[in-house]
């Protein structure tokens, strides 16, 4: 229910603001990683350790490709429908 809310004040927040995008978007990011770490770690028998250093190569990888993209996100300007 906490997703929802932060979405919905995403989407409707009016302005661009870094604190609100983080907000959304850390959400799933911690629901996902935490089903996916613990999945790996219950029936593949893969530790902690190397799931959180896989995964922070994953993300690092992401927000890299992404700051280097020209196609990204821009923070200053949303179009809502």
């Amino acid at each position: 229910m906490a997703y929802y809310s932060s979405l919905h004040w995403h989407i409707n927040f009016g302005r661009a603001s870094s604190a609100v995008d983080l907000l959304a978007v850390s959400g799933p990011i911690s629901v996902v990683g935490t089903l996916i770490t613990d999945n790996l770690t219950d029936n593949f028998g893969i530790s902690l350790g190397t799931t959180t250093i896989v995964f922070a190569a994953v993300l690092a990888l992401v927000f890299a490709v992404g700051t280097q993209s020209k196609d990204s996100i821009n923070t200053q300007h949303y179009d809502h429908p």
